[in-house]
């Protein structure tokens, strides 16, 4: 075979080979942290959670995640950082998100993920934005999320139901 072919057929798989997509980090797993809301229902008010768990399934980029005991439960999507494969950002809707604001409940998580793949070692920070309507009234606010995965075993979390 000529040198000019073997160079030529070289430089192709190395190029095929870069052309290959960084695999994309992997949330799955359980997460101890706590978060921390700042809300307002005709006053101003604090909540602070203490230790609480945080249950992630992943499949693909669909995430499906229960959060302090099962109260509150998420269905959202992954998005890769273009700059390093394990990192990105989660878009989370919690079920009972209610299309009607006037009623129900709604809550929104964006949150930063850093993972190292092939390891438990992970985190989690992100902000949300809620809304509650119920019998008592009206309340809103945010709230501050800090995780670390502890295991990557997936807690098989099932999507909205």
């Amino acid at each position: 075979m000529e040198l000019r072919t073997r160079l030529a057929r070289g430089l192709t798989l190395l190029v095929l080979a870069a052309a290959v997509p960084a695999q994309a980090f992997d949330a799955t797993g359980t997460w101890k942290g706590g978060y921390s809301c700042k809300g307002f229902d005709g006053g101003p008010f604090k909540v602070k959670a203490g230790r609480v768990t945080m249950l992630v399934s992943q499949s693909g980029s669909t995430l499906s995640v229960v959060l302090d005991n099962a109260n509150f439960h998420f269905a959202g999507a992954s998005i890769d950082d273009a700059g390093d494969s394990q990192k990105g950002q989660a878009i989370l809707v919690e079920c009972r998100t209610d299309d009607v604001p006037s009623t129900g409940f709604a809550e929104m998580i964006a949150g930063v993920v850093k993972t190292k793949a092939g390891k438990d070692a992970a985190s989690f920070k992100g902000t949300s934005v809620y809304q509650e309507v119920d019998s008592s009234g009206t309340e809103g606010g945010s709230c501050f999320y800090t995780f670390k995965r502890t295991s990557r075993t997936d807690p098989g979390v099932p999507g909205c139901l």
